[in-house]
């Protein structure tokens, strides 16, 4: 089977010693949709093609997981466009589909398809995006990358060190703070934990004391700042007031 075709078979595929695989493993199929997908296959045939790119001795499906889940099971025919290129190099021929691609999505394909410190920064934020249970655009904020970054597979972890202290902060506050994952809030709280004065004990003394009246949703980062700070600087001395930024 050449690699010089633009449409292959994925069932001849699946039947050679190649391996298909998805990104993130099979996490991402909903067996719902793969339910549905041959509800509308028995009925309509394989409609599309799916999208896949190769890597060594592995296929990797970029497009059309549930679509392939489905026509595997009832074991049919499915063709695959394959994109030849590999890494930031492919991004161009992907930008249709990643449209519909979230954070994870991302973080998952650059895990397996980025190379070097690059791929192992990836690796390392899905790991803690999993044991931390923060979304991807929260530590995105945390480890001070942008969303563009992120996607076009420039994301770097610099200072772990701290970006693990502000992921413990983090924890520590969200039995207190029920929207302590919320990207603009962790933009605000996280550039208070840097500051030299911040002092993590206080905080969670204060929190414990004004929890409930203080804290609410607010529509931007200033607002959550302003909010921590108030909490922070609660019956506080005169010369132990901290202004974190001008927010």
């Amino acid at each position: 089977m050449s690699l010089n075709k633009k449409t292959w078979n994925m069932k001849e595929i699946a039947q050679t010693d190649e391996n298909i695989r998805f990104f993130g493993g099979n996490r991402g199929v909903d067996l719902k949709i793969v339910k549905k997908l041959k509800t509308s296959m028995l009925e309509h045939g394989v409609l599309s093609a799916i999208t896949i790119m190769k890597k060594g001795k592995n296929f990797w499906v970029v497009d059309g997981q549930h679509r392939y889940t489905a026509a595997m099971d009832l074991d049919y025919s499915i063709p695959a466009i394959v994109i030849s290129k590999t890494g930031k190099d492919a991004i161009k021929d992907m930008n249709t589909i990643q449209k519909s691609w979230s954070l994870g999505n991302f973080a998952d394909f650059y895990a397996e398809m980025g190379e070097g410190e690059i791929q192992q920064s990836y690796v390392d934020l899905i790991e803690t995006h999993e044991q931390a249970s923060l979304n991807f655009s929260a530590l995105l904020n945390i480890y001070g990358s942008t969303i563009t970054k992120f996607k076009n597979g420039s994301f770097e972890i610099k200072d772990k060190e701290f970006a693990d202290y502000v992921i413990k902060c983090v924890q520590d506050i969200k039995p207190l703070v029920e929207f302590a994952d919320n990207a603009r809030f962790i933009d605000a709280y996280a550039r208070m934990v840097k500051h030299e004065n911040y002092v993590h004990e206080r905080m969670m003394q204060k929190l414990n004391i004004k929890h409930n009246i203080l804290i609410d949703k607010k529509a931007n980062p200033a607002g959550y700042g302003r909010m921590m700070q108030d909490i922070y600087n609660y019956k506080a001395l005169a010369n132990t007031l901290v202004m974190f930024a001008n927010w």
